[in-house]
């Protein structure tokens, strides 16, 4: 293989390692946001597992939340570095980098093949040093966030419905047949093929799919009630 056939190839291996990265990545911070959102209402997250495509959507959804609450800095600090490194090795090619070169570097071919082993060398310990701190920044920040998030819904919902005021579009009236029709006001925190996590004030209920008989939102039952 030439040279220009090499480069080439290097430059897709490492353009699949970053998606590859990125992707786990997101998938991390998703499993964590997962977690962390159905432990604050006190459900374990084996019940309802999520599909690959919810868990990159609700790592991507965290990895927002994240940059909102100060890892934007943290990351446009790195990205300036990459800026930078690409920068510095598009300048490496010119013509002008070529003359400075050769007024420096006596032995050209040797010279050559040490910068280009050294540059190669450098860039992969760079890119491996951005990948870990990708996997540093703690997973677990992604989990408070959703875990907070759980937390603050599951007290919206609680004064609401003590204060027979809702407003919140969220909260919805369940009826489900469990020894005799019973029904509860409240959040429906999630649902599976089979199960369905609902949380009504103080607590958590999960019903199997098959007993539920009707859940409706409790801001159109109060509107057809006071019609």
């Amino acid at each position: 293989m030439t040279k220009r056939s090499l480069v080439k190839a290097f430059e897709v291996l490492s353009g699949a390692l970053v998606l590859a990265l990125f992707t786990a990545v997101l998938y991390l911070y998703g499993n964590a946001y997962h977690e962390g959102y159905l432990e604050a209402f006190g459900v374990n997250p084996v019940l309802f597992p999520y599909q690959l495509d919810r868990v990159l959507f609700a790592g991507y959804n965290a990895l927002l939340r994240l940059w909102v609450k100060g890892l934007l800095p943290f990351l446009g600090l790195c990205g300036a570095i990459v800026v930078v490194a690409a920068i510095c090795h598009q300048f490496s090619k010119t013509k002008t980098w070529q003359k400075i070169r050769n007024k420096i570097i006596t032995d050209v071919e040797v010279k050559l093949n040490v910068f280009d082993k050294g540059f190669n060398l450098a860039s992969l310990l760079f890119l491996l040093y951005f990948s870990a701190l990708l996997f540093v920044v703690p997973s677990g920040m992604s989990k408070e966030i959703a875990f907070k998030e759980g937390v603050s819904i599951k007290n919206k919902v609680d004064r609401e419905i003590e204060n027979k005021r809702i407003i919140e579009p969220q909260i919805y009236v369940m009826s489900y047949d469990e020894s005799g029709t019973k029904t509860a006001t409240g959040h429906l925190v999630e649902a599976s093929e089979n199960l369905f996590a609902f949380y009504a004030p103080r607590k958590t209920i999960i019903v199997p799919r098959e007993k539920l008989v009707s859940i409706k939102s409790a801001t159109d039952i109060l509107f057809l009630d006071n019609k």
